[in-house]
C-alpha cells in the first residue's frame, strides 16, 4: 500500500500536477527503499533518492513539516549505506 501511494504521488508530480515538497520526499524515500528499478535498473532507484536529496537541499526546513512521530523522515543508517 505504502508503495503503490508513493508511485502515484510521483506520477502524480511527474505529470504536472502540485504535490506538496515533503510528500514528494517521503514518496521518493520509499521508491527508493522498495527498490524501484531493481537490479537491472538501478539508475531508476538511484533517481529517486538523487530527487529526494536534491528537495532537501533546496529546503533544508523540509523536514519540519513532515509528522516525524508518524513516519522516518531521514533515511535510515541501511538506506544511506546503499546509496
Amino acid at each position: 500500500l505504502q508503495y503503490r501511494a508513493a508511485k502515484s504521488v510521483a506520477n502524480a508530480a511527474a505529470n504536472g500536477q502540485k504535490v506538496r515538497d515533503d510528500a514528494l520526499y517521503l514518496a521518493y524515500i520509499s521508491l527508493f527503499e522498495a527498490e524501484e528499478g531493481g537490479p537491472e535498473h538501478p539508475d531508476i532507484m538511484l533517481g529517486y533518492m538523487h530527487k529526494a536529496m536534491a528537495l532537501l537541499l533546496a529546503n533544508p526546513q523540509l523536514l519540519d513539516k513532515i509528522d516525524s512521530k508518524n513516519v522516518s523522515t531521514l533515511p535510515s543508517q541501511f538506506t544511506l549505506e546503499r546509496y
